[in-house]
């Protein structure tokens, strides 16, 4: 009887060890202004250095013009704003920039690079790119995140590659991508690694009298507090 019961507790452990862990995820917060960080789920897959846990920033290439790039300890404040007859349920994502302050927009280059054109470039500049960046609904997913599909309307995935920008006597960059097609894909593109971008809570500073910008129409978003504090 002894060894029947030993038995079956070892076939019980055993059985309970092969059920996979639900996935847990932390708290979301909600706040007007946010950063964009990027995550990396397989540190084996990061690039070399790591851009894990990297912010969305812009590098500026010209007049009002930012290539989408990763920096390690800052970032863009960013916001979602629509106005308030805006029945298209379609929101800008903008930051300030320039003095006096006026908008800039993360935008997606509708049309590829590369021998297949599935590469598509990010950029920050000024004015409304009317891209659609949107997230993911926490209820649905079960996280918060900027939906890749969501862009074109296709599946996708955005990417970080280590390439260099022509305006800076091609410097190496960590630059933001997004790239049409499965995930799996992203092993077609050397120096490039999938990325989620992942929303962290940021202060949205006041704007000073005389600004173009305006944050009136700022929207709540659900986002997290210290996304590098997490264990995704």
């Amino acid at each position: 009887m002894v060894v029947i019961s030993i038995l079956l507790a070892l076939a019980s452990a055993a059985s309970a060890a092969s059920i996979p862990r639900a996935l847990t995820y932390p708290p979301l917060s909600t706040s007007k202004g946010f950063y964009l960080v990027a995550n990396i789920s397989d540190p084996a897959m990061d690039l070399d250095p790591p851009v894990h846990g990297q912010f969305f920033e812009g590098a500026h290439v010209g007049a009002g013009l930012n290539r989408a790039v990763l920096a390690a300890d800052y970032g863009r404040v960013f916001y979602q704003s629509a106005t308030k007859d805006d029945t298209s349920h379609r929101v800008d994502t903008l930051f300030d920039m320039g003095t006096p302050p006026f908008p800039g927009s993360i935008g997606v280059e509708e049309t590829g690079v590369g021998d297949d054109n599935r590469k598509h470039e990010i950029n920050a500049n000024a004015g409304l790119s009317h891209s659609n960046i949107v997230f993911s609904d926490p209820k649905e997913t079960g996280y918060a995140f900027v939906d890749p599909a969501a862009v074109f309307g296709e599946e996708g995935f955005f990417a970080a590659c280590r390439e260099g920008i022509p305006y800076y006597q091609n410097t190496i960059f960590n630059t933001v991508n997004w790239i049409s097609g499965d995930v799996e894909d992203a092993a077609l593109f050397p120096g490039c690694v999938p990325i989620t971008l992942l929303p962290q809570c940021a202060s949205l500073p006041p704007l000073p009298e005389g600004s173009m910008a305006s944050h009136e129409y700022a929207q709540d978003i659900q986002c997290y507090e210290e996304v590098s504090a997490n264990n995704w």
